[in-house]
Formats: C-alpha cells, structure tokens, sequence
C-alpha cells in the first residue's frame, strides 16, 4: 500500500462514474483479461449490485470486484474479474471485496460462488481456497474453458465452484 498505511479503504458499489478508472486498473493487472471501457460501464450499471469498488479515503480506487447472477443457476453468482491496483496490493482488498460479494450473494438467497481461473494464477486459487476453508465448505474445480477455445498465448481456465454457503453474520 501507499505510504500512508492508514489510509481507509471503502468498500462499495461501482457507478458508471467508476468505469474509467476500473479500464485503467485492469490494463495496470496483467493476469486480468483486457475488456471495452463499454463492457465496464455496462457492468457498472446493470451489474453495479454485483460490481464492487475499493476506494482509499482520498477517492482512489485501490482494487474491484465484478459479478453477476449466473444465467443458468439462480443460487450462484459468477464472480468475473477481481482487481487491486499493484500499490495496494497484499492488504487484503481482493478478498475483502469477494466476502463483500459473497454476503449480497446471501443476502439475494444465494448458496454458491462460481469463478474461473487459469492453473497458473496461485494467487488466485489460494485466495478462494482459503475463502472455502474460512466459509467451511467446499471447494472444487473442473477445466471450463480450454486452451485451443481462447486467444493465442492463453490458457486454459478452471471453473472454481465454492459452497453451499450458509448466510454468516460476518463473513
């Protein structure tokens, strides 16, 4: 984090204000997949329920999380992208952001995460494997997407599915 290891952060939902800013974070996070400043306006508004914001006291926007209501699966929601600017990284932000998530998923009768994840994002993987084991239930993974279906140079992605999840007063 910046110098100021007091600075606050704030954990709340995207307005389309926020797209610009959510663009520039994810070409600034080289394991995300770059998308159109459009798909993040349309996030920030028809998903912003599901589109959280990590700002610092100042505004700054330190880290987000996006998802949505799977399709398909009325009791899970896919969490899509999850970001934290390199200053502020090693805080704690992405996974405060995925718990905040989590608890709207709860909150809108919700018992399942869904993510996908390359094998090469340990980061990533432990992060939701150390969500589970926190949220005590379980945590599986299958190949969603594979590598000859993506981009060149791109590889292969691994659904991660994490629950039930029971409704917690603090997650």
């Amino acid at each position: 984090m910046q110098e100021n290891t007091a600075t606050i952060i704030n954990i709340e939902p995207a307005t389309k204000e926020d797209a610009p800013a959510i663009h520039r974070l994810v070409e600034a996070c080289k394991t995300l997949d770059h998308n159109s400043r459009y798909l993040y306006l349309l996030l920030c508004t028809h998903f912003n329920r599901y589109t959280l914001t990590a700002k610092t006291n100042d505004g700054t926007l330190a880290g987000f999380a996006s998802s949505y209501p799977h399709p398909k699966l009325n009791n899970t929601l896919f969490i899509w992208q999850v970001g934290v600017s390199p200053d502020y990284r090693k805080h704690g932000i992405g996974s405060r952001l995925i718990h905040d998530l989590i608890s709207i998923a709860c909150e809108s009768g919700m018992t399942y995460i869904e993510a996908t994840v390359t094998p090469s994002n340990r980061a990533s993987i432990n992060m939701f494997k150390k969500m589970a084991k926190d949220l005590k239930t379980e945590m599986n993974k299958q190949l969603f997407f594979p590598k000859e279906l993506l981009p060149e140079n791109h590889e292969e992605e691994w659904l991660i599915r994490i629950g039930p999840i029971q409704k917690q007063e603090e997650l």
